[in-house]
């Protein structure tokens, strides 16, 4: 069987392909006439991106506790991440399971510590009072962080990068070795 992060990414990367063409294919009719189906259509690939996401961070949640036999993921990657002094790499962590328990919850703990640093956020956060992200976009959903393609991919980087630590880190040997790409990240470079 393939590994977690191997399907993972080639799903993901189905998935966004899938979406981008409905997006894309919604777009150019909205050139030629403001249809219903069109706008519905831009709404649905968005709340798509906004189910994969959430989707991604449970899978990794509940593979790495059947993987390694723990009870609490989050717990053991943060622990993970700071054994091996990657506290860089820890805040990105955090920072978008943050954004994922906002999509999930709305506002609460979470909301209020990425409100805190909203300026330096590699996302849009919906600040307090803000009714829209961009007023006049037919496909903005009420939510209070923007999903797109590209949340959505820095989601699945900082998934596998963590899949691949954690595993290594429980099994006394490489497992999985990180790409170059990847060790820049964790190294936040």
């Amino acid at each position: 069987m393939h590994s977690f992060h191997e399907l993972l990414e080639s799903g993901v990367q189905y998935s966004l392909k899938a979406y981008n063409q409905l997006n894309d294919t919604a777009l150019d009719s909205l050139d030629t006439s403001a249809s219903t189906s069109s706008v519905k259509a831009l709404q649905i690939v968005n709340l798509n991106y906004i189910i994969l996401s959430i989707g991604m961070f449970s899978l990794l949640e509940s593979t790495i506790q059947d993987e390694i036999s723990c009870e609490n993921a989050d717990r053991e990657i943060q622990n993970v991440l700071l054994k091996l002094g990657r506290l860089q790499f820890l805040e990105k962590y955090k920072i978008y399971k943050n954004a994922i328990n906002t999509l999930k919850h709305g506002k609460g703990s979470s909301y209020n510590s990425l409100q805190k640093n909203a300026n330096n956020l590699p996302f849009n956060l919906k600040l307090a009072g803000k009714e829209f992200f961009d007023e006049g976009d037919v496909s903005e959903l009420i939510y209070l962080t923007r999903v797109d393609n590209i949340f959505v991919l820095e989601c699945l980087q900082v998934i596998v990068i963590i899949y691949k630590l954690v595993l290594n880190n429980n099994n006394g040997y490489k497992l999985y070795d990180l790409t170059e790409e990847e060790i820049k990240i964790v190294e936040g470079n």
